[in-house]
């Protein structure tokens, strides 16, 4: 493969990408107001202080089935525990109206 088709692949990738990261919903600097977890459905959940009127019940919810998930979710309840601010979480709004964390970032 020649460095002309490299290229044009990986625009291409990016061009399939981007809107779908566009699509997320972002927050930064909220204080954790709530947070929680269904221990039968493999799932967090947290509000913030100010709430997002967006999400169906007021909550973004965590994967917790994946690495990612959990650490996420440890993120938040360290920022809950110590009174920080989050400095940034991402969520996608589903069909149903929920919301579903893509990012947490300190």
């Amino acid at each position: 493969m020649n460095v002309m088709t490299k290229t044009c692949v990986a625009s291409l990738g990016f061009a399939v990408v981007m809107p779908v990261l566009a699509a997320d919903t972002l927050l930064t600097s909220r204080y954790v107001d709530e947070i929680g977890a269904h221990t039968n459905a493999g799932q967090g959940f947290v509000s913030f202080v100010g709430g997002h009127p967006d999400c169906k019940y007021g909550v973004i919810y965590i994967d917790l089935d994946n690495n990612g998930g959990r650490a996420g979710y440890a993120a938040l309840l360290t920022a809950k525990r110590s009174g920080a601010a989050v400095y940034r979480i991402a969520y996608a709004i589903q069909p149903d109206g929920t919301c579903k964390s893509t990012l947490v970032g300190g």
